[in-house]
């Protein structure tokens, strides 16, 4: 019996599933540059061919992964703040959820998170993508946070900007590490040890 129009469009949806999903693996693990279609077509179970016919470039493939993949599961955990609370409460809240992902045994929370952090840290500096971001970006949300934070006397007068750029690559760090270690093997910090960091 020949396969429907939604059969086809199912299959040709999990074929683009699970490319962006080895992609997602991919740079997280191995980073941008050492990331290949070689080792994506083996880890999605395809041909070259598929991976470039969905992706022709590395480039749309990285962006797809940010938007398609990072953006969704970051946003999951976004939209469970209460913006309206006091900035140190906030912190508190986010920092309890992001300690919370890595804790959790799917890997995919961690690999969202760095190559998130990574990318905002590394367009501080310069893009690896050009044209790849956040409508709010992260450095600039954990900075009106902490500045707004200033304001109601309960952080710490430590400069705002060095403040967030070691805010973002201490959770970088946390999330590289649940990566390389594992989800039994990770050790997390208490969210006190990170509060150090920013309240008084």
């Amino acid at each position: 019996m020949p396969r429907t129009s939604e059969q086809f469009q199912q299959m040709r949806n999990e074929r683009e599933d699970s490319i962006l999903h080895a992609g997602m693996y991919l740079f997280a693990t191995r980073g941008y540059e050492s990331t290949t279609a070689d080792a994506i077509s083996k880890i999605a179970n395809c041909s070259h061919g598929l991976v470039f016919h969905y992706y022709p470039t590395k480039d749309e493939l990285y962006k797809a992964v940010i938007e398609k993949m990072v953006k969704p599961i970051i946003s999951k955990l976004i939209v469970t703040i209460d913006y309206d609370q006091k900035a140190k409460f906030m912190f508190i809240d986010s920092t309890n959820k992001f300690l919370a992902g890595l804790k959790n045994e799917n890997d995919e929370f961690a690999w969202a998170i760095y190559l998130l952090l990574d990318m905002h840290l590394q367009g501080i500096i310069e893009p690896k993508v050009k044209n790849v971001e956040s409508k709010k970006k992260v450095y600039d949300w954990v900075f009106e946070m902490i500045e707004r934070g200033k304001q109601e006397g309960d952080f710490n007068e430590l400069n705002s900007r060095e403040l967030v750029v070691s805010i973002l690559a201490l959770y970088k760090g946390l999330a590289y590490n649940r990566i390389k270690v594992g989800y039994k093997k990770f050790l997390c910090p208490s969210t006190e040890v990170i509060l150090r960091m920013v309240l008084k």
